[in-house]
């Protein structure tokens, strides 16, 4: 489990199937620093090597960062097209990731990211309206229809 502590500054990275979103967490809020798109579907749709191309643009990338914001603790985040790769591409591309970078590298359920996105989100919503929260990605869109700030369905 991530410990959001006030004394430390986090670093989270979202890895998508199109961007890579860079967020600063401090002081219990959660910025956006950065967003870069490296389109990681297209790649392995074209490509044979795909995952050793993955592997080189995300370590760079996580390098940059990592020189960046030297003292901060930083969680990485996948999404979307990494949950289809094989067990094989994934426990390659996982500890390939470590090994260049120190890094581990977090695959999360679907399940997950949408309660992420939920959690977020619901905090922001003003407490006597009732919203239908969007969440579009790059395969599937989530309806989550909120009464206040209580969950009452999802499609």
């Amino acid at each position: 489990m991530l410990n959001l502590s006030k004394d430390k500054r986090k670093i989270l990275i979202v890895i998508g199937s199109v961007s890579v979103k860079v967020y600063r967490f401090q002081k219990r809020n959660l910025f956006l620093e950065r967003s870069v798109s490296f389109h990681f579907g297209e790649i392995l749709k074209s490509n044979n090597k795909a995952i050793e191309k993955i592997l080189g643009l995300l370590t760079g990338f996580l390098n940059e960062i990592k020189k960046e914001y030297k003292s901060w603790q930083i969680k990485l985040y996948a999404t979307g097209i990494f949950r289809k790769l094989s067990d094989e591409e994934r426990d390659f591309l996982t500890i390939a990731i470590f090994e260049k970078t120190n890094l581990y590298l977090n695959i999360i359920p679907h399940d997950l990211e949408n309660f992420y996105l939920e959690s977020s989100l619901i905090k922001k919503v003003p407490s006597d309206k009732n919203i239908i929260l969007l969440n579009i990605g790059g395969k599937s869109t989530e309806m989550v229809f909120l009464e206040g700030r209580k969950l009452k369905k999802k499609s």
